[in-house]
């Protein structure tokens, strides 16, 4: 009969990076998790999963941050269990402000086995698809806030001012632009290149509205109607609703 210690799980806790990943094993018996580091790749994972034995024993975690989710998908095709934790709500103790590799997997690995650690929802590929597609809307919008503030700015050297109303950025304010002449060769051809800019990312923005119209209360899961945990996108704003937090392993 297979003793509780070899039917206990093992638990990793994992500080990954772009190129490499600090891996925290903990095993039943132990108190310290023993520290081993790997290439971020397919096949680096795939052989620290063979070596640990039954990949159904394997309680693995990592903060969510920029490099998502496909580790945890990686994980979970080959049968291992992997939350991804919220960073702002791992404990952490008074005063502990040093940050290793090595300090945060063993860490991980520990808060993980005592149930410490509050896991966030993971997005499917086709929500997590169109989550980037409402950034690049988002990094647009900034793109193109930058493109007015600069020609604004451009405008206002050189002692034009827009008083034909509160609000710029509307039909009389593009009328009130396309009129803006410049006898000066230099300030003239800087003027079209700031406008041709603006109008560039005025453009780019309509496209990614329009591809964005198709996803309008759109749901993304079978049962989204019934889950609270779905993607709302509106014309000119988008928001990402994950629901409540998930605990335990």
């Amino acid at each position: 009969m297979a003793s509780v210690s070899h039917l206990a799980p093992i638990y990793l806790g994992l500080d990954v990076h772009r190129d490499t990943i600090s891996v925290g094993v903990l095993t039943p018996d132990q108190q310290v998790p023993e520290v081993d580091r790997i290439p971020h790749d397919e096949s680096s994972v795939r052989r620290l999963v063979g070596r640990l034995g039954d990949p159904r024993r394997l309680r693995a975690c990592y903060e969510a941050g920029p490099t998502g989710f496909e580790l945890a998908r990686l994980l979970h095709s080959m049968g291992v269990g992997c939350q991804v934790i919220a960073p702002s709500l791992i404990p952490k103790a008074p005063g502990d402000k040093v940050k290793t590799d090595k300090r945060d997997c063993r860490r991980l690995a520990r808060l993980h086995r005592a149930g410490e650690l509050v896991a966030i929802r993971i997005p499917t590929v086709q929500e997590e698809a169109v989550r980037d597609l409402c950034r690049t809307r988002a990094d647009m919008v900034t793109d193109r806030t930058r493109a007015r503030h600069r020609l604004s700015k451009f405008l206002l050297r050189h002692g034009r001012v827009w008083r034909g109303g509160a609000s710029a950025w509307t039909h009389a304010h593009e009328r009130w632009l396309l009129g803006q002449q410049f006898d000066d060769p230099a300030l003239r051809a800087t003027y079209t290149h700031y406008r041709v800019v603006l109008q560039a990312r005025d453009a780019h923005l309509d496209a990614i509205q329009a591809d964005l119209a198709g996803w309008y209360d759109r749901p993304l899961l079978p049962a989204a109607s019934r889950d609270p945990r779905r993607l709302q996108v509106r014309p000119g704003r988008a928001r990402w609703f994950s629901g409540h937090p998930q605990t335990g392993s």
